[in-house]
C-alpha cells in the first residue's frame, strides 16, 4: 500500500475544488500580511491583523473542506469554541493567572493599599478617555501565583465590562507615571477589541485541529492506519502554522496597543520607562509548569516566559524595538 490510501486520495481530490475560493482567500491574505510587514503605522498594523485573520480563516476553510467536503462543520466548531472562550474569557483568565479582586488583595496587603487605589484611579481615568466601560481592577499576588513575582499587567473582558490586572511585583516596582503608561497600554487593548481578535484567531486554530484530528476522523470516516499517520502529521503541521499566525497577530496588536496607549495617556516615554524596568526583571524568565500557564503568555504586557521555543512562537515583539518605537513616537508628539 502507498503512503496514502487510494480512498483518501480520491476523497481529498474530490473536495479540493470546493475549497478553491478559501485557498485564494488564504494566499491573498498572506500576501497582504507580507506587504504590510515593513510598515509600523496604525493603519498598517490593522491591515496586517485583518490579513492574518483572513489567512487563518481561508486556510481553516480550505483544510476543513478538503477533509470533510464542507467548510461549515469545522468552522462552526471553531467559532463555537471561540464564542465560549469569549463569553467566559475574563473568568478563565483570572483563574489561570491566580488574580483576586483589588479589595481582597488590599485586605491581606494593606501596605499596598495606596498604590492599589492609585492604579484604580488611573485605570478609571484612562477608561473614560478611551470611551470604554469602567474597568474592574484585579491583582495577582506573589503568594499563590508564580506570575505575581514578576512585574506585569494584562487586560481581558469586553469593552463594556473590561477587567484590568496588575501583579503585586508591578505595584512595588513602578512609579505612578510608569504605572499610568502600563495601564494605558492595557486599556488600549480593550479599546482596540484585542480580546475578540485573539479569540477569533484561537477559534480558527481550533477548527483546524478539529478537521485534522485523527481520533475524530477515525470515528466518523473509513480511515486506515496509513491515513491516520498522514492526518497526525498534518495535524501537527497545522497546529504549528496556527501557533505561528496567532503569535504574529498578537505581536501586531502589541505594537498597536503601545501606540494607542501612548497617545491615550499623552506620554509615550512613561510606557517606555516601564517596559525597560519590567524587561530587566522578566528577562530572567519563568518556567511554565504546563501548557495552561504558557497559554497565558499573550495576555501580559511583557512575555514572562523565556526560552528557545518561546522565542520561536513569541507573542510579543522584542522589548527594545517597542521602546524604540515609543521614543520615536515621543519625538513626533513633542514629548521628548
Amino acid at each position: 500500500m502507498g503512503v496514502i490510501s487510494a480512498a483518501l486520495a480520491s476523497h481529498l481530490a474530490s473536495n479540493a475544488a470546493a475549497g478553491t475560493g478559501a485557498l485564494v482567500l488564504a494566499l491573498g491574505s498572506l500576501g497582504l500580511a507580507v506587504i504590510t510587514k515593513p510598515f509600523s503605522g496604525k493603519t498598517a498594523l490593522t491591515l496586517r491583523t485583518l490579513a492574518l485573520l483572513g489567512f487563518m480563516t481561508g486556510l481553516t476553510a480550505f483544510v476543513v473542506t478538503l477533509v470533510t467536503g464542507s467548510a461549515i462543520v469545522g468552522l462552526l466548531l471553531g467559532l463555537g469554541s471561540a464564542a465560549i472562550q469569549l463569553v467566559f474569557a475574563d473568568k478563565l483568565v483570572l483563574w489561570s493567572v491566580g488574580a483576586v479582586p483589588a479589595e481582597e488583595f488590599v485586605s491581606f496587603r494593606p501596605d499596598l493599599a495606596e498604590k492599589v487605589e492609585t492604579a484604580w484611579y488611573i485605570a478609571h481615568e484612562l477608561a473614560g478617555r478611551a470611551g470604554v466601560g469602567e474597568p474592574r481592577l484585579v491583582v495577582v499576588p506573589e503568594d499563590g501565583s508564580p506570575f505575581g513575582s514578576v512585574p506585569n499587567a494584562f487586560a481581558t473582558g469586553r469593552r463594556s465590562k473590561p477587567v484590568v490586572g496588575v501583579t503585586e511585583a508591578l505595584l512595588k516596582t513602578l512609579d505612578d507615571r510608569e504605572l499610568m503608561g502600563v495601564l494605558s497600554h492595557e486599556i488600549a487593548h480593550v479599546k482596540n477589541r484585542d480580546v475578540i481578535v485573539a479569540t477569533v484567531a484561537a477559534g480558527m486554530g481550533a477548527a483546524l485541529g478539529y478537521a485534522l484530528d485523527p481520533f475524530l476522523n477515525s470515528m466518523f470516516g473509513d480511515t486506515d492506519e496509513e491515513d491516520l499517520l498522514i492526518l497526525m502529521l498534518a495535524s501537527l503541521v497545522a497546529s504549528l502554522v496556527a501557533m505561528a499566525v496567532t503569535a504574529a497577530i498578537s505581536r501586531a496588536r502589541e505594537y498597536l496597543a503601545d501606540e494607542t496607549g501612548a497617545k491615550l495617556c499623552g506620554d509615550p516615554l512613561a510606557l517606555a520607562s516601564a517596559l525597560e524596568k519590567i524587561e530587566e526583571i522578566a528577562s530572567k524568565g519563568l518556567k511554565p509548569s504546563g501548557t495552561s500557564e504558557l497559554s497565558t503568555a499573550h495576555l501580559w504586557i511583557v512575555n514572562p516566559f523565556k526560552g528557545f521555543l518561546v522565542r520561536l512562537f513569541s507573542t510579543h515583539p522584542p522589548t527594545e524595538k517597542r521602546i524604540e518605537r515609543l521614543m520615536r513616537l515621543a519625538r513626533e508628539l513633542g514629548g521628548a
